[in-house]
């Protein structure tokens, strides 16, 4: 939504360029805000004196894109400048120009430091099948401590949404536990409450489905690809 630091991890900046004076030059073409190696994007090419245009492609892989992040709209500026022969005569013609175009596509970021629009990843079903002993077939637990532990070096929030459902296939009985947009990133550590209801089905398999929101547009934040999210689901069921 609004980037403040941006590494790209890949992409192409196109420079479309019609020479419509009919004259060599030399053009000097910079962009502030694509910087490497602590100096902003600057390249040098020439012009022939044919008139029909032509491309030149800039790699952007390992640029830094430094925005302002209070700027509304954000804007990438672009200067060129113009040089013409000086040392011999030439004829120039009000109304003709040189016309470059700027197309920027195909980027891929590595990490991202900004206010970040909202992704919904969907979360692949996870099933965990259970055995539990024969002893407990008319065993009730009056109380089980059930908590997923999660682990991540994601600075901006992720809000988990997360059904849990138990199944006792011999039975057909089933119960379910709902984690609704809970912020893992603030509080990774999520108790689910009255877990027993979902071991008291005496269950042969647990399943876990739902999503996750990554992402605030008001919070300021960090999110890299190589940015990783586990837990780990621990059930205490004391006799």
């Amino acid at each position: 939504t609004k980037v403040n630091e941006a590494t790209l991890k890949s992409g192409n900046m196109v420079l479309s360029i019609t020479n419509g004076i009919g004259i060599a030059a030399d053009v000097n073409f910079t962009i502030e805000e694509f910087i490497k190696n602590g100096s902003s994007l600057d390249t040098s090419f020439a012009l022939s004196t044919n008139p029909a245009p032509f491309d030149i492609t800039i790699d952007l892989s390992g640029y830094l894109l430094d925005l302002n992040v209070f700027e509304d709209p954000q804007n990438v500026n672009y200067a060129s400048t113009i040089s013409i022969p000086s040392d011999e005569e030439v004829s120039l013609t009000f109304g003709e120009s040189i016309d470059i175009e700027v197309l920027i596509d195909t980027l891929s970021f590595q990490d991202i430091t900004g206010y970040i629009d909202p992704v919904i990843v969907e979360i692949e079903p996870v099933e965990e099948e259970i055995e539990l002993p024969e002893e407990l077939k008319d065993f009730q637990f009056d109380q089980v401590e059930m908590k997923l532990d999660f682990q991540s070096n994601i600075s901006i929030p992720v809000f988990l949404d997360l059904n849990l459902t138990s199944f006792n296939d011999e039975t057909g009985d089933s119960a379910v536990k709902i984690i609704d947009h809970h912020n893992i990133t603030e509080t990774p550590i999520v108790y689910i409450d009255s877990a027993q209801q979902l071991i008291n089905i005496l269950p042969n398999r647990i399943t876990a489905t739902g999503k996750a929101e990554v992402g605030d547009r008001d919070v300021l934040g960090e999110v890299s690809s190589t940015d990783t999210l586990s837990g780990l689901l621990t059930v205490a069921a004391p006799l």
